[in-house]
This record gives C-alpha cells, sequence and structure tokens, in this order.
C-alpha cells in the first residue's frame, strides 16, 4: 500500500503545530540554518540560526496568497506594528457552506531576508514534536482568530510544547502562514505539494 505524502507525515507524526520539514525518514525534522530557501514562488527556508539546544527545520509548504483559497482567505485588521504590539490576524470561512480546516496550530510566522523568506522558528534538538491531523467545522463567516504581543515571548508562547524561536525579532517584514488547509490543486497533484495561506506585514521598531 502506497501513502501520499500528507499520509506519511500524518502517520509518522513527524511534524510540528506550526511547521514541520519536509522529511520523511525517521529523523527529527530540522535543516541546517544554512539551507537557502527554495526558489519555488511562496516557499521558505529554514531560520538561518537557532539557539543551543534548538535546531531550525524547513517549512514544505508553499505559500500561494492571502486568499479566498480552499474556501478560506486569512486577514489582518492592521499590516503596520511596532514590536510589542498586539498582532491579530483571523481565518475565516469565505463560502456559504460549512468549511473543514486542520487544527489552528499548523501556522508559521515568516521573515523575509534578503536571501528570501525564513521562518522565525525552531524545534528543541533531537525531539520529535507531533500534530493532531484532525479536520475542524467552520460555519459560514467563522474560523480561527490569533491575537498576542508580536515579541519573542509572544511568538514562543502560542506555540506547540518544544519549539522555540530562532533569533531575535527585530523590525522589518514578515509574514504570517497558515498552512491547515486542502485545496483543489492539492488534490489534483495527489497531496505532493501542500499549499497555505500568508499575509505580510511590517513591523517597526519600538
Amino acid at each position: 500500500m502506497q501513502f501520499t505524502r500528507r499520509e506519511v507525515l500524518s502517520l509518522s507524526a513527524v511534524g510540528t503545530g506550526l511547521a514541520a520539514a519536509g522529511c520523511l525518514g525517521s529523523e527529527p525534522p530540522t535543516a541546517s540554518g544554512n539551507t537557502p530557501p527554495s526558489t519555488e514562488e511562496g516557499s521558505a527556508g529554514p531560520a538561518k540560526s537557532c539557539p543551543s539546544g534548538y535546531e531550525p527545520f524547513e517549512p514544505w509548504y508553499v505559500v500561494e496568497s492571502s486568499g479566498p483559497l480552499g474556501g478560506f482567505d486569512l486577514t489582518m485588521d492592521q499590516r503596520g506594528l511596532t514590536l510589542g504590539d498586539t498582532f491579530r490576524c483571523e481565518l475565516r470561512n469565505t463560502t456559504l457552506t460549512q468549511q473543514s480546516s486542520g487544527i489552528k496550530s499548523k501556522f508559521d510566522v515568516q521573515y523575509e531576508h534578503e536571501d528570501g523568506w525564513r521562518s522565525v522558528y525552531g524545534a528543541k534538538s533531537g525531539e520529535m514534536v507531533a500534530f493532531i491531523d484532525v479536520a475542524i467545522g467552520h460555519p459560514p463567516r467563522s474560523g480561527f482568530t490569533w491575537e498576542f504581543p508580536f515579541t519573542k515571548a509572544g511568538l514562543e508562547d502560542i506555540a506547540n510544547d518544544g519549539i522555540g524561536v530562532c533569533g531575535p525579532i527585530k523590525s522589518g517584514t514578515y509574514r504570517f502562514v497558515y498552512w491547515g488547509i486542502t485545496t483543489e490543486r492539492e488534490e489534483e497533484e495527489n497531496f505532493e505539494t501542500d499549499y497555505a495561506l500568508g499575509v505580510p506585514f511590517t513591523v517597526l521598531d519600538e
């Protein structure tokens, strides 16, 4: 019996609640910070470095747009923040019928470096951080809301256990990514690639 890439990831429980690596082996889903971001539009690479005890991992999903995509969109009321401000982002069902998504913790926060987008997160060295692959139903115009202070501590507080922020959180361009949706394109490609919603925003120094 052959499994799709998504099924293998779910069965092996290799991943994180926000960003798992594309590796399907038994090793933890980590990647070298020297790995360049993919040249595929919408892709991102691992954090350039992590503090001692943590390892960067490489996002495998491709950001298409802020939506509508897979029956949902991703919106922010405020696209410009100051470090320490409250970050707020909403995932909403844009259709007239109930739609399903993955769990709320299937998100990532990425920073735009000179060489491309990179995740700000990493996992504790040697740990396997699993996510639950279940469907969450959302009536029309409902979904998830993420709200937290945009600081290193705030980003760590909303992440799953075993997840930490790699490097300082500084001014620049970021994007919030949600990869817990299923698109028609994924189904057509037999789930070889996961496509995600992403919304960019700017962060200024205090």
